[in-house]
């Protein structure tokens, strides 16, 4: 409260005007300074008061500043479309009522620009660790059936993951089993995206546990395939 205006608490806390007077300069009495008006038991100035601008009771409106007794939008904001709006970062009236920003930009001291995580190219916000037309800068083109990914071009790796620049099965490689980088240890392999160590009659050829003595494409070895029309049998193509 100000003990110096306040009807209810004139000069002090309790000390109430009378109800025909007003309260001026801490003081009680039944006339205003000059320049100022009675308003619900205070004297105002009515060239600047947000809730007595011009006459008593007519308040300013959010946003609306009183000025020369007439309410108005204080800068920086201006009156678009009936509310006052501040141009220097409104996105919708950029600079002025009405200019709008496009998709993917912010309002900057008045002026459209790209909102990160975008990038201006010809003209157009665009995402450069996505887009296949500007992969990593404005301009770079990945080639025909190739995606950019994290600011790359590379192969499209269909439901696989791209690890390190190459696609893999999360489910099975147990260089990256349930994650990029997350290799197995030893000789366990990755199965269902959990590295798992294989029974002691079994070995681990990519990503599975399997029988060298009877499975043709690890005959003996890992990747040692046998040929068409033969079958493994010890370990060995027969």
């Amino acid at each position: 409260m100000d003990l110096s205006s306040d009807p209810a608490h004139c000069g002090a806390c309790g000390d109430a005007c009378g109800s025909d007077q007003v309260c001026a300069a801490g003081v009680c009495g039944g006339e205003c300074a000059e320049g100022t008006t009675p308003c619900d038991g205070a004297c105002v100035d009515l060239s600047t008061s947000g809730l007595h601008c011009g006459a008593c009771g007519v308040a300013c409106a959010a946003g609306e500043a009183c000025e020369g007794g007439r309410c108005g939008c204080s800068a920086p904001r201006v009156e678009c479309g009936g509310s006052c709006v501040d141009v220097q970062s409104d996105a919708v009236h950029c600079g002025g009522c009405g200019a709008s920003c496009a998709s993917g930009e912010t309002c900057v001291e008045g002026a459209c620009a790209c909102e990160a995580p975008y990038s201006s190219c010809d003209g157009t916000c665009v995402d450069l660790r996505g887009d296949p037309d500007h992969c990593g800068a404005c301009g770079v083109t990945c080639d025909p059936g190739q995606v950019c990914v994290d600011s790359a071009c590379g192969a499209d790796c269909g439901d696989a993951t791209r690890c390190g620049g190459a696609c893999v099965d999360l489910e099975r490689d147990a260089a990256h089993c349930g994650a990029c980088d997350a290799a197995c240890p030893g000789d366990q392999v990755c199965v269902a995206g959990a590295c798992a160590a294989c029974d002691a009659s079994l070995s681990a050829c990519d990503g599975a546990c399997t029988n060298l003595l009877s499975d043709p494409r690890h005959c003996g070895a890992c990747d040692n395939a046998c040929p068409a029309g033969r079958r493994c049998r010890g370990g060995a193509c027969r």
